[in-house]
């Protein structure tokens, strides 16, 4: 078992292994057959497993390596990558390699991304695909942030939207920018929007839309139906 704690005596991460290698200066260390916890003030943020990992400058970063995951049991959120890096003074987990994170209804993709334990919030970035089971929605952008507590899912960067009923598309929507209220199931879509509903059949062009998922309902300025 190694650990290391922070100046005031608080652990920053616990965590076993079944084989460990120090370099000659003990900065270095490689592991092997990596499970644990991660801390932030006293509390575990994060349980982590990963078929390898090394330690850096005295526990500063912790890099996990292969097969990894990383749920937060304060939120059930769980994250799998093939590498990510643990920074405790950030409260910060970078995922740099294929981040696939699912909480509840949602399940996402990403290139990388971020998850900052102290907000509980999840940046996507690159390629960025996230799916709603129920109502069926698939959204798909280059970066979006994730709200795990506060259940909404924001892009501030174009963004494609998909509604689907019985793996059929009944309704799809571009935008500059949205938010998804998850627990509502409501999404709010703003400038250069182009939205589209196969039944009823309607097309609208408009700078503000909000949508009820689970319906049709919109509240748009500058409307052109056809």
């Amino acid at each position: 078992t190694l650990e290391q704690s922070n100046a005031d005596g608080q652990l920053v991460w616990k965590i076993k292994v079944k084989k460990a290698n120090y370099s000659k200066d003990q900065r270095v260390g490689k592991l092997e057959d990596v499970k644990g916890n991660l801390y932030q003030n006293g509390k575990v943020v994060l349980y982590i497993s990963a078929d390898k990992g090394e330690v850096y400058k005295e526990g500063e970063s912790v890099f996990l390596r292969e097969n990894i995951t990383a749920t937060d049991p304060r939120n059930g959120t769980i994250i799998k990558s093939e590498e990510v890096e643990w920074k405790p003074k950030e409260g910060l987990l970078m995922v740099r390699k294929n981040l696939r994170g699912s909480q509840e209804n949602l399940s996402a993709t990403a290139l990388e991304g971020k998850y900052h334990t102290k907000k509980q919030e999840m940046e996507l970035i690159g390629k960025v695909e996230a799916t709603m089971r129920e109502p069926s929605l698939q959204l798909k952008g280059e970066r979006f942030y994730w709200e795990v507590p506060g259940k909404k899912i924001k892009s501030d960067l174009p963004i494609n939207i998909v509604k689907f009923k019985n793996k059929i598309v009944t309704d799809q929507a571009q935008a500059n920018r949205a938010e998804v209220d998850l627990k509502l199931h409501q999404l709010t879509a703003k400038e250069n929007i182009e939205y589209r509903s196969l039944e009823p059949p309607i097309s609208i062009s408009t700078n503000h839309l909000v949508w009820d998922c689970l319906l049709y309902t919109s509240d748009a300025a500058d409307e052109e139906d056809s």
